[in-house]
């Protein structure tokens, strides 16, 4: 009986132990540990790890060194000096890659559905600016030069730019429709979780009751202590360090996107091979019940929400790409190590310019003061068996490090192609202007090129993300205001007579009228001369469907 009782004990931990191997709780922290703790290896002695770089472009991107800004110097602590080389050659490159709303245009592929296009290209714009798009263009323009990527991913009200502190992704995938896993990290307020409830998350309440607490916002998550249910929760190999938590209480979801079994939600064992696209929203990852020996016996997280799904909503831009890893190569850490050396040439001014404003004296006389500014006073006359000589502190090699830096700033400027030319320095006095307009040309290609690719990035997120939801709102009948270039509210007008008249010698015919030309013409004239009265502002009404399979393509001027 005793046999059989451990025997059956054991048999009910190897289920739940096999269960759990397969389950969302741990599939998010064995992802989680992969992507923190995991280096990848593109060739032979170049390894890449996505959370160490990221960390290392914020760090130097704010002009801050990644093992403190501090030094101990005999006994004395002192803040070393960081010369921040990227900084300003990011703002730079933003300003040559912005781009605004009023930029997208829609290429039609169909002649006879070319106005169809164009009032959808204005219906587009609107949208935009409604769902303050433009912001986020600007967002792009800001970050795609510091982190080397940019990722938007769609939401019912537009989109909204991720923040990679807390993307996990398959770090040597080429892109996100390859990767195994993607994860984000959300730290979500009380009242952000209830208002969740409206796009299905369940168990929101026993999220908010048992897994508040205190987070970090930063990139360090080993060694956070969160308190939940009176019990301190650590990452696996991680140590423990201090860092700054979030004072207000907040929930920590996962939102992860990526393959599962089917049986997952059939419960169905006959569907554990078979594999969907899914997505699911969970809180409490850390949360477990553990036996004697450590092994997992039940989970306490909660599934906030999951479904099937046919795509990622993500989409992605890189500044800069290298095969290999998925992040790309930005502004910051393509001047890795030009930092690394500028800013050792920079503390080494600042030692030698401190030695040199000390003065020192030696003498071999052992009567004399010890220190000629305390011990002597003004007039003071000496008399001493040896000179008393000053000791060069000064430094000789000053001009070598200045040279040193400037040769460092002039390479930082090739790699990035800040030039004086759009930066806004004045060119040297010995350029002829055709040498200026030279390298002007060449310089702006290269962002033009990069411009080129974000917008190509655009096109794809609006046609493929954001079309198919403002198309089901613009498909049903409503009035739009339309304003243009004088042709195109010629041409407006013109299609809007044409369709006034059709419609009124129909209504005629129908009510017995014998169909002609002059009746036609007399019809068109009238509409024409109504909305011309409306001016260069036309208000029409949009039919039901008319924007419904449409061909076109959209297109970055």
């Amino acid at each position: 009986s005793t046999f059989n009782d451990w025997d059956n004990q054991k048999l009910a931990e190897h289920r739940e132990l096999k269960k759990q191997m397969k389950d969302i709780f741990k599939q998010i922290r064995d992802e989680r540990q992969d992507f923190l703790q995991n280096e990848i290896e593109i060739v032979p002695g170049y390894n890449f790890s996505q959370y160490s770089t990221i960390k290392k472009v914020h760090l130097y991107h704010n002009g801050h060194y990644e093992k403190g800004d501090y030094e101990e110097v005999n006994g004395i602590l002192r803040k070393k000096i960081f010369h921040n080389l990227s900084n300003w050659r990011c703002e730079i490159a933003t300003k040559m890659i912005d781009m605004d709303v009023k930029d997208f245009i829609l290429v039609s592929n169909n002649a006879e559905t070319d106005l169809n296009v164009y009032i959808l290209e204005k219906e587009l714009k609107v949208w935009l600016k409604k769902n303050e798009m433009g912001e986020i263009l600007n967002e792009i323009s800001r970050l795609l030069p510091i982190y080397g990527t940019v990722v938007l991913q769609k939401t019912k009200t537009g989109a909204e730019v991720v923040d990679l502190r807390h993307f996990y992704v398959d770090q040597s995938a080429r892109t996100l429709e390859d990767a195994t896993y993607i994860n984000k990290r959300m730290l979500l307020s009380h009242r952000e979780m209830r208002k969740m409830k409206k796009n299905g998350w369940e168990d929101v309440d026993k999220a908010i009751q048992n897994f508040s607490g205190k987070y970090s916002q930063g990139y360090d998550l080993g060694g956070v202590s969160m308190s939940t249910g009176g019990s301190s929760l650590f990452y696996e190999g991680a140590s423990v360090s201090k860092v700054q938590v979030q004072g207000a209480p907040l929930v920590e979801v996962w939102e992860r996107y990526g393959e599962v079994p089917l049986s997952w939600f059939t419960n169905k064992d006959s569907d554990e091979n078979e594999y969907v696209l899914a997505k699911y929203c969970v809180a409490g990852i850390d949360q477990s019940s553990k036996n004697e020996q450590g092994v997992i016996m039940h989970e306490e997280g909660v599934v906030l929400y999951k479904e099937q799904i046919k795509e990622i909503p993500f989409e992605e831009v890189h500044y800069n790409k290298t095969e290999g890893r998925w992040l790309g190569i930005g502004i910051v850490e393509s001047l890795f190590e030009n930092q690394r050396r500028i800013n050792e040439v920079k503390n080494q001014q600042a030692r030698a310019n401190e030695l040199a404003s000390i003065q020192i004296f030696q003498t071999q006389n052992d009567t004399i003061a010890s220190n000629i500014t305390t011990d002597l006073s003004n007039g003071d006359i000496l008399r001493v068996k040896s000179e008393i000589t000053p000791i060069a502190t000064e430094s000789r090699n000053m001009s070598a490090l200045m040279e040193t830096a400037n040769e460092i700033e002039a390479h930082a400027d090739n790699i990035t192609f800040s030039r004086d030319v759009v930066s806004g320095e004045n060119a040297p006095s010995s350029a002829t202007l055709g040498a200026v307009q030279l390298q002007t040309q060449q310089t702006t290609a290269i962002f033009d090129y990069k411009k080129e690719n974000i917008g190509l990035f655009l096109g794809c997120f609006i046609k493929d993300l954001v079309f198919p939801q403002i198309e089901r709102d613009l498909n049903k009948e409503h009035i739009l205001r339309l304003t243009g270039t004088f042709d195109e509210i010629v041409k407006l007008r013109n299609n809007y007579a044409t369709r006034t008249a059709n419609e009124n010698l129909i209504n005629a015919v129908l009510e017995g009228a014998d169909a002609s030309e002059e009746m036609y013409n007399g019809f068109y004239e009238l509409a024409l001369q109504d909305i011309t009265t409306m001016g260069d502002k036309i208000w029409t009404k949009v039919q039901a469907n008319f924007f419904k399979n449409l061909d076109y393509e959209v297109d970055i001027v």
